[in-house]
């Protein structure tokens, strides 16, 4: 569960989905891991582990979403090296990379290339994505998840990811679980 100031930096925003999320990478950290977050919107993740004193990193490419985070987390003295920028470009290294619901936003080659740059990033990589069976987002009728942004099946994360990682543990929860329209998988990968 999220700290009293955590609780008051997001106004109580700590879904069924988050404590789940949260509580797989904060089992597959140790002290003194350098963490980043690929993606991290608003933060209310990767501010828990700055919180529990752990150097945080985060890439976000929305500018609006990013500003909006960067100054939650200066206002409240939060450190982290938060970044405006495609991870493509970063040079950075990292103990712990994650991102939570952006690889079902690609379509499998750029899937590909982003895995690939995360490989050179880390030595151990968390993704968890919505399992999605069918595209979606082409019509007005299908929600989506992401920024409204196009969302792919994701069957073929799992084989790309150990194109690229010796070990790849997969696991999954239901919508139950979560409290969400999708039930989500989870890949735990180590190089």
């Amino acid at each position: 569960m999220p700290s009293t100031r955590y609780m008051e930096m997001y106004a109580g925003y700590w879904p069924k989905a988050s404590e789940l999320i949260y509580n797989l990478i904060r089992k597959n950290v140790k002290p003194g891991d350098k963490i980043c977050e690929v993606g991290f919107a608003s933060g209310h993740l990767l501010v828990n582990f700055a919180l529990e004193g752990y150097s945080v990193s985060g890439y976000e490419i929305r500018a609006d979403v990013y500003e909006k985070t960067r100054n939650k987390f200066q206002n409240n003295g939060i450190v982290a090296n938060l970044y405006k920028k495609d991870v493509m470009e970063a040079e950075e290294a990292y103990d712990l990379l994650y991102s939570t619901g952006l690889l079902q936003c690609l379509p499998d080659e750029k899937r590909k290339q982003m895995i690939l740059k995360f490989a050179g990033m880390t030595r151990k990589l968390i993704i968890v994505v919505p399992d999605i069976q069918h595209d979606r987002g082409d019509d007005t009728e299908t929600e989506v998840g992401v920024a409204g942004c196009k969302e792919y099946r994701t069957s073929s994360i799992e084989s790309l990811l150990k194109d690229c990682f010796g070990q790849v543990h997969c696991g999954k929860w239901s919508k139950k679980e979560l409290g969400l329209p999708d039930e989500f998988r989870y890949y735990i990968c180590e190089r």
